[in-house]
């Protein structure tokens, strides 16, 4: 019965990361499926630490607080607090249910949405002799920039409403 359960599995389309590892573990048996869940376990820990530490040091960096791993927790505890913080929050949104294919869609489209309100400042900035001095951009890589911008005001406009409408692309 579970030989039928697991060869049924393998036929379905691989949506869940379980199917994946089955369908690479059977022909070896139950110690190598055990191996191979311990793996993906290790890797799946570490890589929801490291997104989260990550999240950390650019926050602490922004907020010009101190950070670091490697230092002890009482001397950075805004830093430790925050990676903690960032993971338990990525657990609570794991436990809802959400697809995180569909959490990286709407991600993306607000990272859109925000992109003119990110680019136009550097735009300035680049343009402004007083602030670069001999670097500052010449007028055709100023002109070039600006018409770059048009072209992320209008994807950024357009962004929310294709979501939308093309129901975030799914058929």
């Amino acid at each position: 019965m579970a030989t039928y359960i697991v060869r049924r599995l393998l036929i379905a389309i691989p949506v869940l990361l379980g199917i994946t590892i089955l369908a690479g573990a059977q022909p070896f048996g139950r110690k190598v499926l055990i191996l191979a869940l311990l793996g993906v376990t290790a890797t799946l820990s570490g890589a929801a630490i490291e997104t989260a530490l990550s999240g950390a040091y650019n926050l602490c960096q922004f907020f010009d607080l101190a950070w670091g791993k490697n230092r002890p927790v009482k001397k950075v505890s805004a830093f430790t607090a925050s990676w903690m913080g960032m993971l338990v929050l990525a657990c609570v949104i794991a436990l809802t249910g959400v697809s995180p294919l569909d959490l990286v869609n709407v991600s993306i489209i607000f990272g859109m949405v925000i992109m003119p309100l990110t680019y136009y400042p550097i735009l300035r900035v680049a343009a402004d002799r007083k602030i670069m001095g001999k670097h500052v951009n010449s007028r055709f890589l100023t002109i070039m920039g600006v018409v770059f911008l048009v072209l992320i005001t209008i994807a950024a406009v357009t962004a929310i409403p294709l979501m939308v409408v093309t129901h975030s692309g799914k058929p």
